[in-house]
């Protein structure tokens, strides 16, 4: 099985004080190359959408915001467009076949906002039967530590606490060990 990444809505339009940081946390890890695949999701603002009707929020509709922050660029193999919440989507369920001929025992995630996409992209996994598994100092909610803790302690309880992975240095021998 080949380990694989999923980076959640690092997007140009996801980047605040906030977020900033572990944006270039992020960087420095994919710059180990410690993974076999990464696939980027990336979040589209649909003229029409319910975040727009209901939240009434406008933001990642317009190209430069929704591009994925241009240092991960080049370590993506793969990148799903989305416009909701989960990244678990056809595209996904695909491309992770394509993959390992099988839908995949475990995938690590990392990325923004803890507390929506990457929880909703997290759960769907788990419901299909895969492992997924929070890299939650590469985790981040542009609304603050706040809300990113309050994903962490869900995702705790939807997952399972063995599934998030805090305050532990990534390297190839970690993830290969991790059971």
């Amino acid at each position: 099985m080949k380990n694989i990444l999923l980076v959640v809505d690092v997007q140009n339009g996801f980047i605040n004080s906030y977020t900033e940081n572990t944006k270039n946390k992020i960087v420095k890890l994919l710059e180990t190359n410690i993974f076999d695949i990464v696939i980027a999701t990336k979040f589209k603002n649909n003229e029409g959408s319910n975040f727009e009707k209901i939240l009434k929020w406008n933001k990642l509709k317009n190209e430069k915001e929704q591009e994925i922050v241009k240092d991960i660029e080049k370590y993506l193999d793969f990148i799903i467009e989305k416009d909701g919440y989960s990244g678990y989507t056809n595209d996904m369920i695909n491309i992770l076949k394509s993959i390992n001929n099988n839908l995949s025992d475990k995938v690590y995630i990392l990325g923004f906002d803890t507390d929506g996409c990457v929880l909703a992209t997290a759960v769907d996994l788990f419901e299909d039967g895969i492992r997924p598994i929070i890299l939650a100092d590469y985790c981040a909610s542009t609304g603050g530590d706040e809300y990113s803790n309050a994903g962490i302690k869900v995702l705790q309880r939807l997952i399972g606490k063995n599934n998030i992975v805090l305050n532990k240095n990534i390297t190839k021998n970690f993830i290969e060990n991790l059971k």
